[in-house]
């Protein structure tokens, strides 16, 4: 490929799109050492998916507008087409301070051009692993500081307590410091039992945050008639179905007192019902106990 014989072809008047097509592919086909484009019209129409017949009259075209040229043409041989007005010199460019010079190729034993640059070199020792600075690029201010610069100087990490044994038995006592509140509360009948169990139900629902609720509600139960009459639920299963939130409990004195002040009133009522009737004897009786 030949960039140079490319970028020529661009610039040059080929009469239609098939013309500069075609042209743009002989550019690419151009090859050393004689920098010629060997192509046959069947592998130009294959490259340029023209037809074959607008392959033969395009190349006609071409060669009579000068732009290419063919050699050697011979019946069988594959054609050879030569760019004309594209020098050999300008495939690798002559800039200034750059000459032509011939590089032999191992494969063919032939020479082909090459530029090689009137600027020297530089030489630095072979066990040198950088290139030598350029004083170009020297820079007398003072270097800024990003965020990938890695310090030297060594880290300090936040000391980790060692979890041992007793650790672990100051957090766990700590998760379930109320329930010795609670199982001191709890009345010691035969039902009070599975205090294991107990502890690990209160240290997995963090009942310490109820714990003032629970035990005012389980004083307040021991003094209902259920609890005195020995029908208190067990300690698992009042934690369990969370009893304390059940409301708070009468006690077996207010349930009598309450009894005891619907009693007199209904006997105030029958009272007063025998009194608008005259009968004075019921009404002693009545009276005598009213004041029972």
């Amino acid at each position: 490929m030949s960039f140079d014989a490319i970028a020529w072809a661009f610039q040059q008047d080929c009469g239609n799109s098939s013309g500069k097509l075609l042209l743009l592919t002989l550019a690419n086909l151009v090859r050393p050492p004689r920098f010629e484009a060997f192509a046959s019209a069947g592998t130009l129409a294959a490259l340029t998916h023209l037809d074959r017949k607008t392959v033969l009259s395009t190349l006609t075209k071409l060669e009579q507008r000068g732009l290419i040229a063919r050699k050697d043409v011979k019946t069988g041989s594959t054609p050879t087409f030569q760019l004309v007005g594209w020098t050999v010199g300008e495939e690798r460019g002559s800039g200034p301070g750059e000459s032509i010079e011939s590089e032999s190729d191992p494969e063919n034993g032939s020479a082909s051009p090459r530029a090689s640059s009137a600027q020297p070199i530089p030489e630095f020792p072979a066990t040198s692993t950088s290139f030598p600075a350029d004083p170009s690029q020297n820079s007398h201010g003072p270097v800024p500081i990003s965020g990938h610069i890695t310090s030297t100087e060594p880290v300090s990490e936040p000391a980790v307590e060692p979890v041992t044994r007793a650790t672990r038995y100051a957090r766990t006592a700590n998760d379930a410091a109320r329930f010795i509140d609670f199982w001191a509360s709890w009345p010691a009948t035969d039902r009070k039992q599975d205090r294991k169990a107990c502890l690990e139900h209160w240290r997995k629902h963090r009942l310490d945050e109820v714990a003032d609720q629970i035990v005012a509600h389980v004083i307040a139960s021991k003094g209902t008639q259920k609890w005195l009459d020995g029908y208190e639920p067990a300690p698992k299963t009042y934690l369990r179905n969370r009893r304390w939130e059940d409301g708070t409990p009468v006690s077996a004195a207010e349930m009598r007192e309450r009894i005891k002040a619907e009693e007199r009133a209904r006997l105030t009522a029958e009272g007063l019902r025998i009194l608008q009737r005259g009968n004075s004897s019921v009404l002693d009786i009545v009276a005598r106990e009213v004041e029972k």
